[in-house]
């Protein structure tokens, strides 16, 4: 019985160690297959690895071939138009100056301009052009004003075309408090030849000085001047005795009446028909410039003339060298007119 025990032990032994071999080999085969496989796993992994990282590689070199060349093109861009943008600075400048808010911009490429502030240009050369320049005004205003530096003492001239079709000049202005007293035409002399004056409502024709028509406050009048002038030659002499062989006082005096006030510096303008006046050498105070070509005496005066004032003027002169009478002198007084001209 013991030697059976001893038989069945050694066979079960037996068997447990056979068992025990198989299933050894068959985790080393496992074990083995499962690590071939590891094995290629993990190199087809390293050259999936490898592949990628060599794309990624490609790739980058390309992204950095590409942000190099994007940069130098944006350094090529930059300094282009930068030159480019300093040269239509320059260029801008040259031509104007540009003062926005009261500043005036040094640079037009950079500077920010504020349209809601004031915006003044001013031009440096005469500007021509061969095409037509508009200008929209309607209810607006081209406005032409004097060079004063304060906006606010500025004399200003509106110009426009409204929305009926009609040409405006308005001597009082939406720019400055003030106006402008006159418009004046000149002709080629640069003499007026017309004057609007918007503060007293009168305009003059033909001159400023002495107008051919004025009218004032929407009436025309007139320029009416009557005068009366009377030879004067005062002793030593007697009633026979011709003039001027004898040295004597020798004058006529003028006598005349406006209905107008004229202006200083108008040249009045007297027709004397006799033709007794060799020469006129002095005036009164307040006139200059006599001359006498007959038969027209001129002279000048330095002050206004009040009109429906009766005003005197002596006018010291020579008579001509001829056989006159101190009795044809003295009685001769004779009424005559009179105009102002400008020169």
């Amino acid at each position: 019985m013991n030697e059976f025990v001893i038989i069945f032990l050694g066979i079960f032994i037996l068997i447990l160690f056979i068992i025990l071999f198989v299933l050894l080999y068959y985790l080393n085969d496992n074990y083995s297959r499962y690590n071939e496989e590891v094995k290629d796993n993990l190199y087809k992994s390293e050259q999936v690895i490898n592949d990628t990282s060599r794309a990624f590689n490609r790739l980058q070199d390309n992204v950095i071939n590409k942000i190099a060349k994007v940069n130098s093109n944006q350094d090529v861009i930059i300094n282009s138009n930068s030159n480019a943008s300093g040269i239509i600075n320059t260029n801008l400048l040259n031509i104007m100056d540009v003062t926005n808010n009261g500043v005036q911009l040094s640079n037009l490429t950079s500077n920010i301009i504020d349209p809601s502030k004031s915006l003044q240009i001013k031009l440096k050369p005469e500007i021509i052009t061969y095409s037509n320049i508009s200008v929209l005004t309607g209810s607006n205003y081209v406005n032409i004003c004097d060079n004063a530096v304060n906006a606010s003492n500025r004399k200003c001239l509106n110009i426009n075309v409204d929305g009926t079709g009609t040409f405006n000049i308005n001597t009082s202005n939406n720019v400055s408090a003030s106006n402008i007293a006159n418009i004046s035409i000149r002709d080629a002399s640069n003499k007026v030849m017309a004057v609007f004056d918007g503060v007293n409502k009168k305009i003059s024709l033909g001159s400023n000085i002495a107008p051919a028509i004025e009218i004032i406050d929407n009436v025309y009048t007139t320029n009416v001047i009557v005068c009366n002038y009377k030879y004067f030659y005062t002793a030593p002499t007697t009633a026979t005795e011709s003039i001027p062989a004898t040295p004597g006082v020798q004058k006529i005096t003028m006598t005349l009446i406006s209905n107008f006030d004229i202006k200083p510096n108008s040249y009045l303008n007297f027709i004397i028909s006799e033709n007794y006046i060799a020469t006129v050498n002095s005036l009164s105070a307040g006139y200059i410039n006599p001359s006498y070509v007959s038969p027209i005496l001129k002279l000048q005066n330095t002050a206004t003339i009040p009109k429906n004032t009766i005003t005197t003027i002596d006018i010291m002169i020579t008579y001509i060298q001829a056989a006159l009478s101190i009795a044809t002198l003295t009685t001769t007084n004779t009424g005559t007119s009179a105009y102002i001209t400008p020169s």
